[in-house]
């Protein structure tokens, strides 16, 4: 109950004590600590004992917004038993704007609105008290006093159903608090704001990151579409003979596998290519990687390999391996201009806990470690902070997407691997690649692709590109698979009922209205020994998905070739 008024004034002299004492107690909380939030429910704890309130609450104002409530206490809806009813309360509340109270006619908005402190001691019959929603707890009388600083209201402190209700001396006890609360709530809404523009800072960087990403993708595409028009150009106007019409085709071809690995590397760093992981062993892809750099790098650059003969088998997808190495190899030559020394190191090594502690990122356990050294120009540690960030480059604009390094990251850690990086301005640079051992023989290399093989099974081929969708129709056709088209999930549903006899569904997996796998359910019912080979220029989630329900899809990357093509639809149709 409040202080009574007595002719000693010792009431009085006590609960003076005490406010200063909460007072006190609070705000060495707040600067030892910062947590505004616990300071706010000591204040609040405190003004429901001072009002003999049944509860109550401090909110933040948040203009335009809503009332963010920092602290409650005494609110049946936040025991335990019932936190899942109050999460959904809240929830609908915010839904239907109820936190919004400066927008509806209601106790609390009134407060805000006028920012002068509010009474009713008969709630049920106060024009002011609509807009309380279902499931709020009972409310008969009602205190609400501004929280401000200035004439800016920042917060509303409300407490509720005291017997016999509010008067003057309950707003005066909840006044005496108000510039303490106001402080705390200040320091919650510039928290806010801190975030806030830290938020919006960081998407500008977004913005930036996706002009030089468009910039040096425009730049690179461009080139290669320059070659590939221009080839096309030369076999339409010009005779030539067989050897010149072969050298266009072939400079055609070079420059549309560029264009596909430059969307690979898309794909690398947002992590949504998909890896064909087997037992390797890293010397031999070094060593392959090893032939292809010395046509790369220039006379002036060494490079030097140095494998551990011990090295351990690793899990990956040995062409984007062989992608990681050729990206540092290159990042390397960039580093030295005027010439330098490469080296590609193997070897093993075991990260036990005190390790993993050290290198923020490595797990524990065993690992192959791959480590790509040059002697350039080295690093400052504003750049190493930014390296690995997709779109991040030190090129001019046009000259690099800043792919190269994130698609590097990407890889590593989807193959479930680490990279560390060590470098100093003048001193060089130095990549370790961390691949977790992996047990067993190590597998053969995949055969390449054999000569087309022809077929006359059934094919329905659901695609909603319309280049693609035709040329794998004529691909097909031309090996003798009798084909039908559709070109979208719904298109081919409508199919399912007058269908021929069907031996292989050919789908994309993302396409609009549906997904590939969806237009294969659909037709597995009907055809429960139907084969399914799904394509796609990125499987994302939808592919992961699937493979984690053990069905162990095929699947066929885009952009694939007509020989490719055929090669995997034989093999899935023999397939036992």
């Amino acid at each position: 109950m409040p202080a009574r008024e007595t002719p000693d004034g010792t009431e009085n002299a006590g609960a003076d004590a005490a406010l200063l004492a909460a007072l006190s107690e609070s705000l060495t909380s707040f600067l030892e600590s910062g947590d505004h939030g616990g300071s706010l429910k000591f204040l609040l704890r405190h003004v429901l004992v001072r009002t003999a309130s049944e509860y109550g609450f401090i909110g933040a104002w948040i203009p335009g917004r809503a009332l963010r409530v920092l602290a409650h206490e005494g609110i049946v809806w936040d025991a335990v038993e019932n936190r899942a009813f109050y999460e959904t309360a809240m929830q609908r509340y915010r839904e239907q704007g109820y936190l919004d109270f400066d927008k509806f006619g209601n106790l609390f908005g009134e407060v805000l609105r006028t920012r002068r402190s509010v009474i009713s001691n008969d709630r049920a019959n106060d024009p002011r008290s609509g807009g309380i929603p279902p499931g709020h707890p009972p409310l008969t009388t009602f205190l609400g006093v501004p929280i401000l600083r200035g004439t800016e209201i920042v917060g509303v402190i409300g407490v509720a159903n005291r017997q016999g209700g509010y008067s003057g001396a309950e707003e005066r006890a909840i006044q005496a608090l108000v510039r303490q609360a106001a402080v705390l709530c200040d320091s919650y809404l510039q928290r806010r704001r801190a975030v806030e523009l830290e938020d919006e800072f960081r998407q500008a960087q977004k913005l930036e990151g996706i002009g030089r990403l468009a910039g040096g993708v425009a730049h690179d595409f461009n080139n290669l579409l320059t070659a590939i028009l221009s080839g096309v150009e030369f076999l339409e106007t010009e005779g030539g003979d067989a050897a010149s019409r072969a050298s266009d085709l072939a400079d055609i071809r070079a420059a549309a596998e560029r264009a596909r690995d430059l969307t690979r590397q898309l794909l690398a760093f947002a992590r949504r290519q998909v890896l064909e992981p087997r037992v390797l062993d890293i010397n031999q892809v070094v060593s392959g990687a090893e032939r292809l750099l010395r046509r790369l790098l220039p006379e002036n650059v060494t490079l030097d390999a140095r494998p551990d003969p011990n090295a351990w088998q690793l899990s990956a997808d040995p062409s984007q391996l062989e992608q990681v190495l050729v990206n540092l190899a290159l990042n390397a030559r960039d580093a030295m201009p005027g010439g330098g020394s490469l080296r590609f190191e193997t070897h093993n090594v075991t990260v036990d806990v005190a390790d993993a502690e050290r290198h923020v990122g490595v797990d524990p356990g065993d690992y192959v470690v791959l480590s790509v050294v040059d002697s350039g120009e080295g690093m400052s540690k504003e750049v190493l902070s930014h390296l690995f960030e997709p779109f991040f480059t030190t090129k001019s604009v046009g000259k690099g997407t800043g792919l190269g390094l994130a698609m590097v990251h990407g890889v590593v850690h989807q193959s479930g691997g680490h990279i560390r990086v060590e470098s100093e301005p003048g001193e060089g640079t130095a990549f370790h690649v961390y691949l977790p051992r992996a047990m067993g023989a190590v597998e053969p290399a995949r055969p390449e692709p054999r000569s087309s093989r022809r077929g006359r099974e059934n094919v329905l081929l659901v695609e909603d590109d319309q280049a693609v969708r035709l040329v794998t129709a004529r691909a097909l056709g031309l090996a003798g698979y009798r084909v039908t088209q559709a070109g979208s999930p719904a298109e081919a549903l409508a199919l399912l009922e007058g269908a021929p006899e069907l031996d292989l569904l050919i789908a994309d997996l993302v396409m609009p209205g549906g997904s590939g796998v969806q237009v294969a359910e659909a037709f597995l019912v009907r055809y429960p020994r139907l084969r399914v080979l799904y394509v796609s220029g990125h499987a994302g989630q939808v592919l992961d998905g699937l493979i984690g329900t053990g069905k162990a899809p095929e699947f066929l990357p885009k952009p694939y070739t007509p020989t490719v093509l055929l090669e995997k639809v034989r093999a899935v149709l023999d397939a036992s």
